[in-house]
This record gives structure tokens, C-alpha cells and sequence, in this order.
């Protein structure tokens, strides 16, 4: 915590060793902390951290980017969003749920049938909310997150094999809710259908 107030560049490589020596939470979580309100001066350290060998000190550093709200990580998180671990994944997608980056919004299409359901998640979340924060009513990016984000919704109807069936629905359909009455109608829609039960019952 301290090094978040007195913290010079040195001191993140500093922190990056001490995650990389001990796999133990809390200390990975009081780094991002620090990290977080370090001097701006120690970005680059941070952002350079991002690319560790370690993917513990690349969460810590992606976090504690995105607790930043740094304009300049907008990069470092599309890059991470095909990081090879799940959790960096859903961490970049959290930060760039931060500062909305109309430049991220591919990216976002491109990771939305992310593997891992958690980082999939995030990552929906945060598409649809770039998607609106960056775009305006009748604007066709608009329907092609809306249908990217049904069609996603619609594995979640019978026959669904998805390890997170029984909550992942809430996270998409919360999604499709962010859209107004567009994303009314295609919940209302799933739930007038008669051919898939359990698609009604998500939606």
C-alpha cells in the first residue's frame, strides 16, 4: 500500500518479483492496489509489466491499469484480450470497460466467443457498453452487437452444455438489456417463441 504513495518506476519491477517469488493472493492484490495509484510516472513500468513471462504479474499489472482509467493501456488491453490465460483476458476486458475505446470494439467482437465462460462474460459486458457508450441510435454497430450478443444468449437454450448454464444467461441477457427497447424486443421475442423452453425461461 505504501509503495501506491511513494512508489517510483524501480518500484513495479520491485512488486513484479515479489508476485512472481510468492503465489499468494493478498499480495497480488495489494500490488494492484499500488499500482493503481502510483505516480503516473510509473505507467510505462506498469504497462511494460503487462508483458511479463509470469501471467500473476500481468494480471496484477493489466488491473492495476484498468483501477487507473489510463488512456494509454487502451493497447496493452486489446493485446491482452488474446492473452493465453483466462484471467488476463477477463481483466483487460474490465478495464477496457473503463474508458470505453471505440478502436477496442473488434478487438471485443473478435473475443466475444472467448473459451473460457468468466472471461466471456466480461468481455460481453463490456461490448455492449462500449458499443453504447461510443455509438449513437440507428448507428449499424448497434445491431451487430445486439445480434452477437443473441446469438450468444441462444446457447443457453435446451440442450445447453455450457459449464456456467446455469448463470451465464443473467450476464448476456443483462447485456442485451443495456440496448433499450431494441434489446426488450429480442427478450421479448425469445420469450414468445414456443420452440425452445429453456431459452424462454433465460430470457
Amino acid at each position: 500500500y505504501v509503495l501506491g504513495t511513494v512508489g517510483r518506476p524501480e518500484s513495479v519491477a520491485a512488486l513484479a518479483r515479489a508476485i512472481r517469488r510468492d503465489d499468494f493472493f493478498q499480495l497480488a492484490e495489494t500490488a494492484t492496489v499500488a499500482m493503481g495509484t502510483m505516480d503516473k510516472a510509473c505507467v510505462p513500468a506498469i504497462i511494460a509489466g503487462a508483458e511479463d513471462s509470469s501471467w500473476r504479474v500481468r494480471v496484477s499489472c493489466i488491473y492495476g491499469l484498468g483501477r487507473r482509467s489510463a488512456p494509454e493501456a487502451v493497447p496493452v488491453f486489446r493485446k491482452a484480450l488474446h492473452d493465453p490465460h483466462p484471467y488476463v483476458r477477463f481483466r483487460a476486458a474490465w478495464g477496457l470497460g473503463r474508458l470505453p475505446a471505440s478502436e477496442a470494439i473488434e478487438d471485443l467482437f473478435d473475443a466475444l466467443p472467448d473459451r473460457d465462460v468468466t472471461a466471456q462474460a466480461q468481455i460481453a459486458e463490456t461490448l455492449a457498453d462500449t458499443i453504447l457508450a461510443r455509438t449513437h441510435p440507428g448507428d449499424p454497430l448497434r445491431e451487430r452487437g445486439l445480434t452477437a450478443l443473441t446469438g450468444l444468449l441462444r446457447q443457453f437454450g435446451d440442450g445447453c452444455k455450457r459449464r456456467d448454464a446455469e448463470w451465464g444467461w443473467r450476464t448476456v441477457g443483462n447485456a442485451i438489456r443495456r440496448f433499450g427497447g431494441d434489446g426488450s424486443k429480442v427478450l421479448e421475442g425469445m420469450i414468445e417463441q414456443k420452440d425452445n423452453q429453456r431459452l424462454r425461461e433465460c430470457a
